[in-house]
């Protein structure tokens, strides 16, 4: 499921996490009315309860139409007319070495003692090592991160928490996440009776692809340390910054620029800064469902503990993502090679659209695009952005309109170019046909 983390189910967190005093106010959760059944219907309808029919009501619109071009999937062969998909945030680039890799003998290897019985749900011994070494030599710059710190769960990214509630993403230049718009939005809160306890801040940012520099980060964590707030570090798409778009100190490659939570000397309260990355963004391996959650705080861990048990990943896959992130060798090949490409094969995007006059907003990370289509809109209001979101639908391809990501200014779009570059040309051909037609 793309951009949902399970993390967000965990009452036993969100109840540490979250301050009790003050309103009685789930902060977490975005607010507006909750549909809701009589009784009658629900028995209708088969559903044992009102919460079983809110989560039945609850599939987005990211989730909905990647199950669509699932389903009918293009192929320029076998489905030319198919569904073209550039919304889903996935790495197609490195398939080959991972098939390779994952393929080898060492891989998925069966063992009566480690498999047909019950294992440590939240991190075997084998994975939380190889973790620590791993996340030690590419996040931390050598500074050692403790397996006992460490709790493996089917976390995949913070995305649906990152905005404070009621923020949205402005337009492309009007949206600067300052320490002064963090400030003055928290003591907001305050002054309205809330309390906030977790901030979740996505860096690299998705979908603007941003890179924020280690002083804004130490910055921003300074302003959560005065308000004794909570902070998740999201760093899933870390090993993905390929200053395709590079313009400024906030670019770069693996350490120039971007620099991993996990690597700081002097954070400003270390027990309240917790870090998450996992293994879908950056290996493109979204299939394998493996999350780690990094943290110094016992009462977290104790808390991640008890939540993981019901969100642990098989141990088959746990000792095979042990294996992997072990091979150093291997792992040094495949991230600046899978840098490369995203950078290539940004630059083929930006170079498709643009030669059309679409213009793109500059991104140095992830796998995405942030494009403005406004001109193409009938008018500037959101029911326009999903008018022209179905006739692309209806074209056969597949982009996420910026209002599911929070995007104030309707007629921003989110494309994917991290996949074949015929699938990109098709899909880009289409959705230029589009909105030329509006012309």
């Amino acid at each position: 499921m793309e951009d949902i983390s399970d993390l967000q189910k965990s009452e036993g967190l969100k109840k540490y996490l979250l301050k009790e005093e003050g309103p009685k106010k789930d902060l977490l959760k975005e607010e507006g009315p909750k549909k809701d059944l009589p009784t009658q219907d629900l028995q209708e309808h088969h559903v044992t309860s009102r919460r079983g029919w809110q989560l039945a009501q609850g599939v987005d619109l990211l989730t909905r139409y990647l199950s669509t071009c699932m389903s009918d999937p293009y192929d320029p062969i076998t489905n030319p007319t198919g569904m073209v998909n550039i919304g889903t945030a996935v790495n197609c680039l490195m398939g080959e070495e991972l098939e390779r890799r994952l393929n080898a003998p060492d891989m998925f290897v069966y063992r009566t003692e480690s498999h047909q019985h019950y294992y440590d749900f939240t991190g075997t011994p084998p994975l939380r090592r190889a973790l620590s070494t791993f996340l030690s030599r590419h996040f931390a710059r050598g500074r050692p991160v403790p397996p006992e710190q460490l709790v493996v769960m089917t976390v995949d990214d913070m995305q649906p928490l990152h905005l404070l509630p009621g923020e949205t993403l402005g337009g492309p230049d009007d949206f600067r996440l300052t320490p002064a718009l963090l400030e003055r939005r928290l003591q907001q809160l305050r002054d309205e009776g809330a309390r906030v306890g977790l901030v979740v801040l996505v860096n690299p940012h998705n979908p603007l692809g941003d890179v924020y520099s280690p002083h804004l980060v130490l910055n921003l964590l300074r302003v959560c340390a005065r308000h004794e707030v909570h902070v998740i570090v999201d760093e899933v798409y870390a090993l993905s910054v390929h200053g395709g778009g590079a313009g400024g100190e906030e670019t770069g490659g693996e350490g120039e620029g971007f620099r991993s939570v996990l690597s700081y000397d002097d954070l400003p309260d270390p027990m309240r800064t917790h870090f998450v990355w996992g293994m879908a963004k950056d290996f493109g391996l979204a299939g394998l469902r493996i999350g780690v959650i990094h943290t110094r705080d016992p009462a977290v861990l104790a808390a991640l503990n008890v939540a993981g048990i019901y969100q642990a990943v098989p141990s088959i896959v746990q000792d095979t993502a042990a294996t992997l992130l072990s091979d150093e060798a291997w792992c040094d090949g495949f991230f600046p090679a899978s840098r490369a490409r995203l950078q290539q094969r940004y630059r083929d995007a930006v170079s498709l659209l643009t030669n059309e006059g679409v213009a793109v907003r500059p991104g140095q990370a992830g796998f995405f695009l942030w494009v403005d289509l406004r001109p193409y809109l009938r008018d500037q209001t959101p029911a326009a952005e999903m008018e022209l979101f179905e006739r692309l639908i209806a074209a056969g391809v597949y982009v996420v309109p910026g209002g599911e990501l929070r995007c104030a200014v309707p007629g921003w779009y989110r494309i994917i170019f991290s996949v074949d570059l015929d699938l990109l040309t098709v899909g880009l051909k289409r959705l230029i046909d589009v909105v030329k037609s509006r012309i």
